[in-house]
């Protein structure tokens, strides 16, 4: 068994391919490297150890190696650092899995430095943030921003003094920024403050911002040794100016604003609009089957994604207006003033869906993160924050059921009027509220009932019942069986003016359908050029949505059809759901035999 070497000297974890190009790590390995992203760690280590490196590669096995090389760190020089390597297998791609552990890095207190600059890397994207290293030891705080480097060093007694004296904290400020300075010199523990100050503006600025001010201890041997932090502003006039105020909470992974924040960004920039008229468009972006993604690749590629992610969409955002992660996966932005409408709001949205697409793409072949935009603006749209909150996640479920990774942007004419949207239930819906486990298990409940028949009326009841598990398993609203014999079973939700007839129409899809015998229409309006008959046999009957399934001999004749709708909303299949219904499908065939 391989010796693990101590976890506190641990730098962080990274995945290699066999030509050592890192193909994901932890923000800390490209902070220790000082590297970017997609590099060769092998161009990192000491040309003597490069040859042994490289055969550790070559050799590695599922079981994990041990091993000490020379890696050079980001201001040039080389530390001996242990390594412990095993295969890693994603999506059946063999990669190697690396754990980086290196003692006089740690033991040269840069431990401070790696959690500071990582608080950076996700905070800094921030108009306007500052971030502080306070050492406890020497009583000296050093003030820095990523653009203009030093602001302020030197002792915390004077730091105190200097600002207070240049009018930098607002007078109902001064007992918080007071207490603030404590607890900082206490180095007791985390801390979180909301002041009056002007520490984010430009040089010449003497405007009062609401100012966020958090931080956290850092320990080396079970000591504390620095105090670390950063200072953010919220970019609105605080109220000294008349102005009302934004909470400035941030997401602690990302560093956007978090839900309650950028929800009231969003209302304060309606209210203004209101007076200056210009135009406030509401973005809503959510990432396209991330659950999967956290699944397979694990919980540091999906924080890695989400980080990543944030920080395209905020660079594209820029001063423009603020995006905020309202949920796992789900971001909100706000653009202010886009006075030229769509035209000018299709490239932002298209750079953030490409950008997002190709980022990852770059890094891992095999995995494609991808997103999906709703966008609504007022007052063209909707007149009020819900009802624009709405039309925008109403666009981006459209375009979820229109097949992911794109972006929709509301027009009545297309997406239908906002009281037919608000007031009616036609929403979009994606059927994946029962799981892999429970859809398997009614799968296997239905086999078991249909064998246990012996009479018509038991296999009657039993149809009925599968077919109402079948409605509540997939969220659909209809189920029939048409025979080529006039015969017909069917179960509903709704109330059917005619019973469907997909044979009478067969002629003018049968081309269509999959060489698994069936055919899938998420939204109709897709499909009304290639489908015209269909669809509007569709849109008289209300139907949105559709899956339909032929039902052959093993000759290849044609007996019937099962038909699988969704009324008054559009629906979307996923692959399994697909193989299930064509299992479904097979299981009442012989039933019905």
């Amino acid at each position: 068994m391989v010796e693990l070497p101590d976890r506190n000297n641990l730098i962080g974890s990274a995945m290699i391919n066999e030509k050592s190009n890192i193909v994901l790590a932890d923000e800390v390995v490209y902070l220790f490297l000082g590297a970017s992203y997609s590099i060769a760690f092998c161009d990192y280590i000491h040309p003597d150890d490069k040859d042994e490196f490289m055969q550790h590669i070559k050799d590695c096995t599922d079981e994990a190696v041990t091993f000490t090389i020379r890696i050079k760190h980001y201001k040039g020089e080389y530390f001996d650092s242990t390594i412990v390597m095993q295969n890693k297998y994603v999506a059946e791609n063999k990669y190697i899995n690396m754990e980086i552990f290196c003692i006089k890095f740690m033991m040269h207190n840069f431990n401070d430095y790696l959690v500071g600059d990582r608080m950076i890397s996700n905070y800094m994207r921030m108009s306007n943030e500052r971030y502080f290293r306070y050492n406890v030891a020497t009583g000296q705080i050093h003030v820095f921003s990523g653009q203009s480097g030093t602001l302020y060093k030197g002792s915390m007694e004077l730091f105190r003094a200097t600002e207070i004296d240049q009018g930098s904290i607002a007078d109902d400020s001064m007992q918080q920024f007071r207490q603030m300075c404590d607890a900082i010199e206490a180095a007791n523990g985390d801390g979180f403050f909301k002041l009056d100050t002007t520490f984010c503006n430009e040089a010449g600025d003497q405007t009062f911002r609401q100012t966020v001010v958090r931080f956290a201890t850092i320990e080396f041997n079970s000591q504390v040794v620095y105090v670390s932090g950063f200072i953010s502003a919220s970019g609105r006039i605080s109220n000294h100016s008349g102005y009302e105020s934004v909470r400035a909470d941030l997401d602690p992974l990302t560093g956007m604003l978090n839900k309650g924040a950028i929800k009231k960004y969003a209302m304060e920039a309606l209210e203004k609009a209101k007076e200056t008229g210009i135009l406030v468009t509401f973005v809503m972006i959510d990432l396209d089957n991330f659950k999967t993604i956290n699944d397979t690749f694990g919980h540091m590629f999906g924080d890695t994604t989400l980080v990543n992610v944030a920080r395209i969409i905020t660079d594209a955002v820029g001063d423009r207006g603020a995006a905020g992660r309202v949920g796992g996966d789900e971001f909100f932005i706000v653009l202010e003033g886009f006075e030229n409408g769509d035209h000018a709001i299709r490239p932002l949205l298209r750079s953030i869906r490409s950008h997002i697409e190709w980022y990852f793409k770059q890094r891992i072949s095999n995995v494609k993160v991808t997103c999906t935009i709703g966008t609504a603006t007022y007052p063209v749209d909707a007149k009020n924050y819900d009802d624009l909150f709405k039309l925008a996640d109403h666009c981006l479920y459209v375009g979820k059921a229109l097949g992911r990774n794109r972006f929709i942007i509301y027009t009545a004419d297309r997406l239908g009027s906002i009281d037919d949207i608000l007031n009616s239930d036609t929403v979009i819906q994606m059927s994946n509220y029962t799981s892999e486990e429970e859809k398997n298990d009614k799968l296997r409940a239905m086999v078991h009932r249909f064998n246990l028949c012996s009479s018509d009326k038991e296999l009657s009841e039993a149809l009925d019942m599968s077919m109402q598990e079948i409605m509540d398993c997939y969220d659909v609203d209809g189920v029939q069986y048409i025979g080529v014999d006039g015969s017909s079973i069917q179960k509903s939700n709704y109330e059917i003016n005619e019973p469907f007839k997909p044979l009478e129409l067969y002629d003018s899809y049968k081309d269509r359908m999959d060489e698994l015998g069936y055919i899938s229409i998420g939204n109709f309006e897709n499909s009304k050029n290639t489908l015209p008959s269909l669809v509007e046999y569709m849109r008289a009957n209300k139907v949105f949505s559709i899956f339909i399934s032929e039902y052959r001999t093993l000759e290849g004749e044609l007996k019937g059809m099962f038909v699988y709708s969704a009324h008054n909303r559009y629906q979307v299949w996923s692959a399994l759901d697909t193989r299930m219904l064509l299992t479904i499908s097979k299981i009442m065939e012989i039933a019905i035999k």
